[in-house]
């Protein structure tokens, strides 16, 4: 479950596309160089800044043109608009209590005068400005605060925030209705997609939803084998930094064997045949499972032909093993059980 939310600014609270444009012209024009036009602004304009104005202007440095481009920026801060429904957003995530905090380029003094401008003190708890790297950020303010990267999302608009929440080891949200091209955002295969604010507002509902603590949860995982008769193990923060099997929930009118593939496809990147059933676990609070669950874990085995795992954030690392490999490494306990299973088979 979700408990803290970091959001990118631009483009993803704050709608400034056209805001930003305008400003950038004026700085083009403060340093002698012509205006361009939105599309060509969309097109090219880059983070870091400076790759963007060095194609057109010469022999000023980059901190030169940023002190002129802010000072613009404070001048007309209160021209700022929102995405619609930021408003609701941001109540309800208040209202059920959120840790939410916002990670962005923009200077930490822009930052913070438009939070304070447009009365929105109460919504954020942290507001990191300046953040040039934002890998670095996101892992300093993750390790400072104590967050668990499991509970985490950053959501953004552009490839560097995905890339950077991947980095980071947490859950990514792309903001497909923000200045990128949503087929550009896809490629750097974000955990979460949003339309709008208002979908993005709808998951967040499913998030505070109150069932995953009170009712069985039905899941489905397994051991993957390729074709040397090794598994696929992974490590996740969830289950005590133990290894075990990759899978996850099953989805409203989805079938069991339909919801492994898909959280097979979404955890490791892999393609899997031949799935056959193996045991259900009733997991009941489990102490090696960081949060009071109960669960019912659907276990299988299957097959892939694939060799390139790529994991989401819901794991840090994997291997593949033998059984006998298997048996001696931190394992947790329904895995083992598992493994076991199979061996009697």
């Amino acid at each position: 479950m979700i408990r803290n939310v970091i959001f990118d600014w631009s483009g993803t609270l704050c709608n400034d596309h056209q805001f930003t444009h305008e400003l950038t012209n004026a700085t083009l024009q403060h340093f002698g160089s012509d205006s361009i036009d939105f599309e060509t602004y969309k097109s090219e304009f880059k983070i870091p800044v400076d790759l963007f104005y060095t194609k057109y202007i010469k022999d000023v440095d980059i901190k030169t043109i940023d002190k002129f481009f802010f000072s613009l920026y404070l001048e007309r801060i209160k021209d700022l608009n929102f995405f619609p429904k930021t408003n609701l957003l941001l109540n309800f995530l208040k209202e059920f209590n959120f840790n939410v905090s916002i990670c962005s380029t923009l200077s930490q003094r822009i930052l913070d005068n438009a939070v304070k401008h447009h009365k929105l003190e109460d919504y954020f708890n942290h507001v990191m400005g300046n953040a040039f790297d934002k890998t670095d950020v996101l892992k300093g303010y993750l390790n400072q605060n104590n967050l668990i990267p499991d509970e985490t999302i950053f959501i953004g608009d552009m490839p560097h925030d995905i890339i950077a929440g991947k980095n980071a080891a947490i859950r990514t949200g792309a903001a497909n209705y923000g200045y990128s091209n949503p087929e550009v955002l896809q490629q750097e295969k974000p955990d979460d997609s949003f339309d709008s604010i208002e979908k993005l507002f709808h998951w967040f509902c499913t998030q505070q939803s109150p069932t995953n603590k009170e009712k069985v949860i039905a899941t489905v995982g397994g051991l993957i084998f390729n074709n040397k008769n090794e598994f696929l193990l992974v490590k996740t923060n969830k289950w005590s930094n133990l290894f075990g099997t990759p899978g996850g929930k099953i989805e409203y009118n989805e079938s069991m064997e339909d919801a492994f593939i898909r959280e097979i496809s979404e955890e490791t990147n892999l393609s899997i045949y031949d799935i056959e059933f193996i045991c259900i676990q009733d997991c009941i609070q489990h102490p090696e499972f960081y949060l009071p669950r109960h669960f019912l874990l659907i276990n299988y085995i299957a097959k892939t032909s694939d060799k390139n795992v790529i994991l989401n954030y819901e794991a840090s690392e994997y291997k593949w093993v033998t059984i006998q490999e298997a048996l001696g490494m931190p394992l947790n306990q329904p895995t083992r059980y598992l493994i076991e299973t199979v061996m009697k088979k």
